[in-house]
C-alpha cells in the first residue's frame, strides 16, 4: 500500500493507477512499481495491528513519515458514547421544562 500525508497528518492513498509525466508527456501507469509510486510522491505505508482499548478508552490511528515510508501509530484516548437521537431530546425536553 502507497499514500502520502496532508499538512494536517490525514493518510491519504494512491490509486491502483496514477499519472506521470515521461518526456513531457502524460502517462497513465496501472499497477505501478515501487520507483513510479515514489516518482508521483507517494510512500509505502507500514501499518500496526491495533492494540485492544482498555474499557472506556479507544486507540486512534495516526500517522507520520519516517525513514522514506509512512507508519501508523496507535493513540489511547477516552471514548465517550456518541448521542442518540433519544439522548438529544430528552436534553431538548428538559431543557423546555425548565
Amino acid at each position: 500500500m502507497y499514500g502520502n500525508l496532508t499538512q494536517s497528518g490525514e493518510l491519504v492513498l494512491a490509486k491502483s493507477s496514477i499519472i506521470l509525466s515521461v518526456n513531457e508527456e502524460e502517462m497513465r501507469i496501472f499497477n505501478p512499481t515501487h520507483e513510479q509510486y515514489l516518482s508521483a510522491g507517494f510512500f509505502p505505508v507500514r501499518q500496526m495491528d491495533k492494540p485492544v482499548a482498555p474499557a472506556g478508552k479507544r486507540y486512534v490511528d495516526t500517522y507520520a513519515m519516517e525513514d522514506g515510508e509512512i507508519l501508523q501509530s496507535w493513540v489511547l484516548e477516552d471514548w465517550e458514547k456518541p448521542a442518540t437521537v433519544t439522548d438529544l431530546l430528552q436534553a431538548i425536553e428538559r431543557g423546555m421544562s425548565q
